[in-house]
Parts: structure tokens; C-alpha cells; sequence
């Protein structure tokens, strides 16, 4: 009992301070990203016309990239007259009139990926006749998927 207590203690602590370290990292990790996704709003757009915005959205890709492009977190932003995304690795950024934004749903999946027991926010759009298809992951897609509506 004395050996079990005197390698079980030691690593639980051990798995202990490691899960409070990767959690101290994801929330400075999840701060910057909201800092930086401000500075790029204000950058973007410094009359302050955003309606609605969520600086650590999760883009689930362009269908007319394919399915295997890799999901990225960045700033997206619901102005009175444009849908705009910029991610924070790559440069990649997606501005959409919503002039040309033909459908908005709640999906449970877009290209194959899906965050179990949640809605994405899935755009349909159409750009020099050709239509592609983008989502993202946020904290209240009904809220978005209303404002885009109504913005609309």
C-alpha cells in the first residue's frame, strides 16, 4: 500500500499541475486572440459600425476550398453592409457584401467537420455568378444567423 500511495501520489499531482498548465495556457492563449481580434476590428473599421462581432470565431472553411483545409479561429464582424473574417494564422480574410449573400442557416456540419451538439452559422453566397458556402463556430448562432437576416 505504502509503494501504491508512493507512485499514485506523485502522479496525480504531477497530471494535476500538468491539466492546470495547459488550462492556464488555452485562457492567455483565448485573451490574446480577443486582443488582437479587437485591434483588428478598430483597424478595420474605426467609425465603430459594427452590429455584432465575436473575435475568436472558428472558420470552418470555403466549400470551394475543399474539405481539407484546416478549421481557423479569427475575428468576424456583421456590418450594416458587409460580412468580414479574418483569420489569425495565414492570411487569409473574406469580406462579403450581404448584397450577395443568397442563404444563411444553423447547420450541424459543414465540409465533414462538426462540433458535436453545436449549430454552425452557415453562409451561402454568391460572388461574379459563382456560389460558395463558408461557417463558423460561435457562442450564440441563432443571435447571428438573426442579425444577418435582418441586416439583409
Amino acid at each position: 500500500m505504502k509503494l501504491f500511495l508512493a507512485i499514485a501520489l506523485p502522479t496525480l499531482l504531477g497530471v494535476a499541475l500538468l491539466l492546470a498548465g495547459l488550462w492556464g495556457f488555452f485562457r492567455l492563449l483565448m485573451s490574446r486572440m480577443r486582443r488582437v481580434g479587437e485591434a483588428r476590428l478598430r483597424e478595420r473599421y474605426p467609425g465603430g459600425e459594427v452590429l455584432l462581432t465575436d473575435p475568436v470565431a472558428n472558420c470552418f472553411g470555403l466549400e470551394s476550398l475543399g474539405r481539407f483545409q484546416v478549421r481557423g479561429n479569427g475575428v468576424l464582424a456583421l456590418t450594416p453592409s458587409e460580412l468580414w473574417f479574418r483569420r489569425y494564422a495565414g492570411n487569409f480574410e473574406l469580406s462579403i457584401p450581404l448584397r450577395e449573400v443568397c442563404a444563411v442557416e444553423l447547420a450541424p456540419s459543414h465540409l465533414g467537420k462538426r462540433i458535436l451538439g453545436r449549430q454552425l452559422l452557415r453562409v451561402r453566397f454568391s460572388r461574379a455568378g459563382t456560389e460558395d458556402t463558408i461557417a463558423w463556430l460561435v457562442p450564440e448562432p441563432r443571435q447571428w444567423l438573426e442579425r444577418l437576416q435582418s441586416a439583409r
